[in-house]
């Protein structure tokens, strides 16, 4: 895919010249090592998880549920669960979303939630997306270990220290083209520190694309490519690349795979609906492992939910001051 940069679109990407400014300061400061974001199979319905950006894209209220049971039968295995909120503020021409998520990998349980604003630049076509979300990290230690030789030397495991609560940011852009979007996204930016329970922060990255195909000679079938990048830039390795194709047929069943490097192949399958009150969907992908860990699991399971409620677009009234128009 060819992307040509235009005038007018040069004038987008300067008029965000300010936020790019303060969000290179915060990057060049030093990154400490962590684990990446919460890692699901259908990024593709749950981007205002990566990319404050997305929120409110479209004109309509979107709210999503998206639950996760990573490694079946391997204890301490990943279990994620995030509720979502989108909507479009017309009187403000700007995006509002709210996430929370739940998560717990082994001892450790985290609960965090992020207030997500988008405000958008116009020109023709195309439109160039900033969002920024501040949020809080609260991460827990279980009793379910203890230190049997010097306890003294990890309060961690045995409860005196297990709980911790942090601030942190996010920011976000979004170039969306009628049929194709890009997103980066810049994640943990304060990179806080969880000290008492020896956890440490990471900023990560993530980059988001997108297109609409409409099968040729079919106007029943099309088709969604799409790709997510994460990494930590620690380190070379440290990156995952998930990348999707579904079949949308006529406008209500949906299938497709998503591979995502070092990990997994997954089946999708769905089902939208529409009424009244807008648009229904459900989804569900099954992760099969690559890795050797498919020997003490067996697989991942995912499923979301999401309504979306579509909000009337404002009239665009067209005046003019040449009296030839009056």
């Amino acid at each position: 895919m060819l992307v040509l940069i235009n005038s007018s679109n040069l004038k987008i990407l300067t008029s965000f010249r300010l936020p790019i400014l303060i969000l290179g300061f915060f990057w060049i400061t030093p990154n400490v090592f962590g684990q990446q974001l919460t890692q699901y199979t259908q990024y593709f319905n749950n981007y205002l998880f990566y990319n404050p950006a997305f929120a409110g894209r479209d004109y309509q209220t979107d709210v999503s549920f998206i639950s996760r049971q990573q490694w079946v039968g391997l204890d301490g295995a990943p279990q994620s669960n995030t509720l979502n909120f989108s909507t479009k503020v017309l009187p403000l021409n700007l995006g509002a979303g709210v996430n929370i998520n739940y998560e717990k990998i082994g001892a450790y349980t985290s609960v965090n939630a992020n207030f997500s604003v988008a405000g958008e630049k116009r020109m023709g076509l195309n439109t160039f997306r900033f969002g920024i979300a501040p949020a809080v990290y609260s991460y827990s230690f279980g009793n379910q270990l203890n230190a049997i030789d010097n306890p003294e030397l990890d309060p961690v495991l045995n409860g005196i220290a297990n709980a911790s609560t942090r601030f942190d940011l996010s920011f976000g852009f979004l170039f969306r083209a009628p049929q194709y979007f890009v997103g980066l996204s810049f994640a943990n930016i304060l990179a806080p520190r969880f000290e008492e329970i020896s956890k440490l922060g990471s900023r990560n990255v993530q980059i988001q694309a997108g297109l609409d195909y409409q099968l040729p000679g079919s106007q029943e079938i099309t088709l969604h490519p799409s790709l997510m990048f994460k990494s930590d830039l620690n380190s070379i390795s440290a990156y995952v690349v998930d990348l999707s194709l579904l079949a949308l047929y006529k406008e209500k069943f949906f299938i497709g795979a998503s591979y995502r490097s070092f990990d997994a192949i997954a089946p999708v399958a769905g089902y939208q609906w529409y009424n009244s009150l807008g648009r229904f969907r459900v989804t569900y992908s099954y992760d099969y492992t690559t890795t050797t860990i498919s020997n003490v699991s067996n697989g991942s399971h995912e499923i979301s939910v999401k309504y979306s409620h579509f909000i009337d677009r404002p009239t665009v009234i067209n005046r003019y001051k040449n009296v030839r128009f009056l």
